[in-house]
């Protein structure tokens, strides 16, 4: 049946009679595409007969979660279910506890699926504006790169990651129950210009004596996390304890200077300090076993870029290519890109689910052509865990192999 016959609402409905009704569900959540029921009692889900329900992909159970897979339109699912009925009024965007996967690292797993499965889309938009721009400025040079046009349109691909901490500010305050309005201001704060600015300069910072170990937040993807989850530490506990006639001002307004001034003395030195490390490591073991630093960057390179870590890594290839016309480093880098796309490729060309295919298809043409990987990791490969260690495996016998034969980039 053509997906726009179907009545999405009434599918959402027969759905909740099929997994044992209103008293059967426990919490209701979505995301980008599946309804995502935990149920007091498995055995009362009739799989065969949602499976035969107009609009229903699959039925997935994984993690404690009965998962009923619909596609782009499982909000209006979602929301015919929540208007009759008593579920999902706080569950939308986020996850109980007892959704949540005992394991951490599933858990983990679980945490960056939904958050990023508000705005993966559009990480996939700004990467496929990317692609063209590289497509018609490299591939078919029907764009001047020193113009105003690529100027203007390069910003509108860029812009959207550059700011990203406030795009996962929104996300985030979903998933973690905080108010939003509070999120968005500490992300705001921490890609302030003058804030970057400062870090930019890199002149001693300081902050009521206490000295600031600046660091870039920019395009940044942890921080901004780790800092709504403290957040949700702090409000709860604030909203209890300050009287009701000023609270609605009061809370917001002591999150916005703890959490932020928190962020910027103790999140910032953390980065700074693993940053310096991985760094300083490397440098260390490049010089006599450049194999090893292949194997440890081909290995750890994702990880390394998932908590901003590879920051510090840009001035030893800058250095390297200085002193040396070439860079070990940066002529491996390519392959962490293709790994990725060739796993999301892979999974597009094999998989049968038509939703996780509309997702990888794109954003692995996108990577190949701009080298964006976001919306491959955080949307396709991480989410399934099984292509993400594929991919870094792949990369790590390229890099490492490409460290001893010395293969480089050249100037």
């Amino acid at each position: 049946m053509a997906s726009t016959k179907v009545d999405y609402a009434q599918t959402g409905l027969d759905v909740l009679d099929l997994v044992g009704g209103e008293n059967n569900v426990r919490s209701l959540a979505h995301c980008a595409t599946r309804l995502r029921f935990t149920l007091n009692d498995n055995s009362k889900a009739n799989k065969d007969q949602i499976l035969a329900l107009p609009g229903v992909v699959t039925v997935i159970q994984a993690g404690g979660q009965y998962q009923v897979v619909i596609g782009d339109n499982v909000v209006t699912a979602y929301d015919a279910i929540t208007t009759n009925s008593n579920l999902g009024k706080s569950d939308a965007g986020s996850e109980s506890d007892s959704q949540k996967p005992k394991n951490p690292f599933n858990r983990f797993i679980s945490m960056i699926s939904a958050i990023f499965s508000l705005i993966i889309w559009t990480i996939a938009a700004a990467g496929l504006i990317k692609a063209f721009l590289a497509l018609f400025t490299v591939g078919f040079p029907l764009l001047d790169s020193e113009s105003q046009t690529y100027l203007i349109l390069s910003a509108l691909g860029d812009a959207f990651i550059y700011f990203f901490p406030i795009a996962l500010a929104v996300s985030g305050a979903k998933y973690f129950k905080v108010n939003l309005g509070t999120s968005i201001a500490i992300a705001a704060f921490l890609v302030y210009p003058a804030i970057y600015g400062l870090y930019e300069a890199g002149e001693p910072v300081s902050l009521f004596g206490i000295p600031v170990v600046m660091a870039s937040y920019t395009y940044s993807v942890f921080p901004i996390i780790v800092a709504i989850w403290v957040q949700s530490l702090i409000e709860p506990k604030l909203m209890k304890v300050i009287p009701s006639w000023m609270r609605n001002f009061t809370v917001p307004f002591i999150v916005i200077i703890v959490v932020s001034l928190l962020t910027l003395l103790a999140i910032g030195p953390v980065i700074s300090l693993a940053t310096n490390l991985v760094a300083d490591g490397l440098t260390w073991i490049w010089g006599p076993a450049p194999w090893l630093g292949g194997f440890i960057m081909g290995m750890f390179w994702q990880v390394f870029v998932m908590f901003g870590l590879h920051w510090g890594i840009s001035p030893i290839m800058i250095n390297e290519i200085a002193i040396n016309g070439h860079s070990l480093l940066f002529g491996a880098l390519p392959s962490a890109v293709l790994a990725q796309c060739a796993a999301a490729l892979a999974i597009a060309l094999r998989t049968q689910d038509k939703n996780l295919r509309q997702m990888a298809l794109p954003t692995s043409i996108s990577g190949f052509f701009s080298g964006v990987t976001e919306p491959i990791v955080y949307g396709v490969n991480l989410p399934l865990k099984r292509p993400f260690f594929i991919a870094i495996t792949a990369r790590w016998y390229w890099w490492s192999t490409r460290c001893l034969w010395r293969l480089g980039f050249y100037s």
